[in-house]
Parts: structure tokens; C-alpha cells; sequence
């Protein structure tokens, strides 16, 4: 089974909800990565200008917390703040 156990909650670089885990086996070399969901601007023309979505997107990182690489890991997700749903999404399962 893969794992995803949750180190740390306060990441305060970081807006919105995110946390770091540790992957086992790791995602694309990332043994770390970094989890953020929040509500983001989206430009709407049919709803009339702007608005707000749920993203939730995976980052690798390092054990600190600090992004390896700025690209988006498979298991991102537009329309969720769960971050349950994009380990998942990326095969893994989390733990506390």
C-alpha cells in the first residue's frame, strides 16, 4: 500500500490550507511533498467576470517543507480542497 503520512500543518509560506507528508514509495522522486488547497480567482465570462474555484494541487519538496520544483504532480486537482481526494487521485493513501 502507498502511503502518505502527514508531518507538518504549519507551512505558513503558503496560502490557504497546506500541509507536508511523506510519501512511501515516493511520487516522480519525491520521498516529501507539499499539499495546498484554496479558493482561487477564475476568470468566468458565462458567470460574469470572475469566480472563485477550489484547487488543490501536489507539490515535491523537501523535507523542510521547501518546493523542489514548482510543477504540479499528478493527483492535482481543480474542484477540491480535499486533500484526502488528490493522494488518492495520485495513488496513495493518507495517514495521520
Amino acid at each position: 500500500m502507498k502511503t502518505a503520512t502527514l508531518l507538518r500543518t504549519s507551512l505558513p509560506q503558503f496560502h490557504g490550507m497546506a500541509a507536508l507528508y511523506r510519501l512511501d514509495p515516493p511520487l516522480q522522486g519525491h520521498a516529501h511533498v507539499v499539499v495546498s488547497a484554496l479558493e482561487a480567482p477564475h476568470h468566468d465570462p458565462e458567470a460574469g467576470g470572475t469566480s472563485m474555484h477550489a484547487e488543490t494541487y501536489i507539490y515535491g519538496a523537501d523535507a523542510d517543507g521547501v518546493l523542489a520544483d514548482p510543477a504540479a504532480l499528478p493527483g492535482s486537482t481543480a474542484g477540491t480542497l480535499d486533500h484526502r481526494v488528490v493522494l488518492l487521485g495520485a495513488g496513495y493513501e493518507a495517514t495521520a
